[in-house]
Parts: C-alpha cells; structure tokens; sequence
C-alpha cells in the first residue's frame, strides 16, 4: 500500500486507504492489504485485454489519530512530596 500512498502523495498520518477490487459480480470485493497484493491485482490486470474488467475501488478516509493516554507510575513513599511533570 505504501507504493499506493507514494503514487497519490499522500501522508500516511494523515489519509487511511482502503483497496478492493471486484474480480466477479457475484463475489464480494477482494480486498488488498500490502503490496504484494497491489502487485497481483497489475499481474491480473495485465493479463485482461478488457480495460473495465476487475474495477478498483480506492478509499481514501482521514487517519484516526490514536489518542491512547500515557501511563505514568508513581512511587507513593517517595522521599519528596513534591512531584512535577
């Protein structure tokens, strides 16, 4: 998928992407993870003389930022009383 990020210059920070492609109506999409599965959705495409044969899909969705909280261990005998962060 990186290739993918690269081609439509997109930060991976800030864009989640999401490919699938239809290889039969009757089927569910298959989706691509990584790019290798990029690699054999072209091998396929490749191989079709018929250019609207096995349509992408491609979306593209603002990341979630992962907000998780920082855990921070306190020591309750310590020698001060006093502790900054």
């Amino acid at each position: 998928m990186g290739t993918v990020m690269k081609e439509f210059d997109l930060d991976p920070t800030k864009a989640a992407v999401s490919m699938k492609y239809i290889l039969n109506e009757d089927l569910p999409p298959i989706r691509i993870r990584n790019d290798n599965n990029v690699l054999s959705y072209i091998m396929l495409k490749d191989m079709e003389r018929e250019p609207t044969k096995y349509p992408l899909i491609i979306d593209v969705a603002e990341a979630e930022v992962d907000k998780s909280s920082t855990t921070l261990i306190v020591n309750p005998h310590a020698v001060s009383d006093l502790c900054t962060l």
